[in-house]
């Protein structure tokens, strides 16, 4: 009970003799849409993010764990209505917050990031599912 789809593959890397050919898209290499609601995107970490789209307020889930103990949760905030391409649409507003063995950490620059989802027209606010975390696994988020 799922579909699989493949976004348009775009070439990443900054040398052009380690570019990946097969590279995702910003929502990943493929998209795996299962019948409850759950999307889960391919990430260039060889890992997964997870949406669940027909979550209810305040339902959460682990939106991306990597193999150490850093992981982001996702935590449905509202439901609402807002104008998306020029017509009133029902939206789903899910928070993202970062986490490490510590507790949450506040100077990952994706903490309590906001992702919007239009049931008519999908993202209306998102970051680069395929890269995300844009850092190596195992590793918390430095900035600088």
């Amino acid at each position: 009970d799922s579909t699989i789809y493949f976004p348009f593959h775009t070439p990443r890397g900054s040398n052009p003799f380690l570019l990946d050919p097969n590279g995702g898209s910003w929502l990943g290499k493929k998209v795996l849409q299962k019948s409850d609601g759950t999307f889960i995107f391919d990430s260039y970490w060889n890992d997964s993010v997870i949406i669940k789209t027909q979550a209810n307020i305040g339902d959460s889930w682990v939106f991306y764990k990597d193999t150490s103990s850093l992981y982001y949760k996702a935590t449905v905030i509202a439901n609402d209505t807002m104008t998306v391409l020029s017509s009133l649409d029902s939206v789903k507003t899910i928070m993202i917050n970062a986490y490490n063995g510590s507790g949450i950490v506040t100077s990952d620059p994706l903490d309590s990031f906001n992702i919007i989802i239009s049931k008519n027209n999908g993202f209306v606010q998102v970051f680069d599912l395929y890269t995300f975390p844009y850092h190596l696994p195992g590793t918390s988020y430095s900035p600088g």
